[in-house]
């Protein structure tokens, strides 16, 4: 049956894509999903790879208000389960830095829980509306929310800065690794936010689509950004240069 997929990720060479409540794990020479991991008690919304000493570690987070850390074990699958973490609906979106998880919710909160207690959350803030996309950038953390604001916070969840620019709610978005944001508008729009300066948009502002596509996801392929529309159109840009 058919089943919408909202997030993929490539990790430890194989593409991880949302299948309903559950993950599959599919070889991209073949195409074929190869394992399918379930724990999800509705739809996921973000998957994540985390590298680390270990060899890293899949995160998802869900509908169902949850976190799962996915067990690297073939034959155990001892996943850890984060379930109170401070939200009480959706996670659309997650970060890890360092022992701390971050999560950005539909309850418009942007949480903080340490990995190594497994429960229970140590602060909260708020967007003014639910919180889309979160990143974390030099210790710092980037949410961008349906209110169409930008902020950075401190590790502690100190809002250090708000940018603000879209007229529409921003949908999804995308940072480099050295510092260039980008996020695209329910009005098509794609601006670009240069966060080791004092964050305006870099002009131009450019338009993804014709009036009426909006802006559903990002992805990254040998350093060239693609906005991929709701009505199947693409424009590609540069975000290291001209």
């Amino acid at each position: 049956s058919f089943q919408a997929i909202f997030t993929m990720v490539f990790f430890r060479d194989h593409l991880f894509a949302s299948l309903g409540e559950g993950i599959g794990r599919i070889d991209p020479k073949t195409g074929k999903t190869t394992k399918r991991l379930s724990g999800h008690g509705n739809y996921v919304r973000q998957i994540v790879g985390v590298e680390d000493s270990d060899g890293g570690y899949l995160w998802s987070c869900g509908q169902d208000g949850q976190v799962i850390q996915w067990s690297n074990d073939e034959k155990k699958q001892t996943n850890k389960v984060f379930d109170d973490i401070g939200h009480k609906s959706t996670v659309n979106c997650m970060a890890v830095l360092g022992d701390h998880l971050y999560t950005g919710g539909g309850d418009w909160k942007v949480c903080k829980t340490q990995i190594s207690t497994s429960s229970g959350f140590s602060e909260e803030q708020k967007h003014q509306a639910p919180v889309s996309c979160l990143f974390t950038y030099q210790q710092k953390i980037i949410t961008c929310s349906i209110d169409c604001q930008i902020r950075e916070w401190s590790n502690n969840l100190e809002c250090t800065r708000t940018l603000e620019g879209h007229e529409k709610s921003i949908q999804c978005a995308f940072i480099t690794s050295n510092g260039q944001l980008f996020t695209g508008a329910g009005d098509g729009s794609i601006k670009q936010w240069d966060l080791n300066s004092d964050g305006v948009m870099k002009p131009p502002e450019f338009k993804a689509a014709e009036d009426g596509a909006v802006p559903v996801s990002f992805s990254a392929q040998d350093g060239v950004e693609l906005a991929v529309m709701d009505e199947g159109m693409q424009q590609e840009r540069n975000p290291l240069g001209d």
